[in-house]
């Protein structure tokens, strides 16, 4: 069983992936807004330079993925947690 997994959460404020030890310890953790010129960057979700929610949610796989090799982790061990880029209430 590995000792590593990676989760990755996203909304339309941009997304957010973690490389963790199964003992709780943040090895990684990468998050990116949702602009389509910068990806460090925020903007108004409703922006016409806004990258859609569904494709923050791809981006969001595929990073955690890419991350998940880098790290050597089996693609198994990659999941989506809900509680990560939580919608503000």
């Amino acid at each position: 069983m590995p000792n590593k997994y990676v989760s990755y959460g996203s909304n339309a404020d941009g997304y957010s992936v973690i490389v963790v030890e199964v003992d709780g310890g943040i090895i990684e953790d990468y998050h990116a807004g949702n602009s389509q010129h910068d990806s460090q960057c925020w903007v108004e979700p409703g922006s016409p330079h806004a990258v859609s929610p569904a494709q923050l949610k791809q981006f969001a796989r595929k990073t955690a993925l890419e991350m998940a090799d880098e790290h050597h982790i089996p693609h198994d061990c990659v999941g989506h947690d809900p509680d990560l880029n939580e919608e503000d209430e």
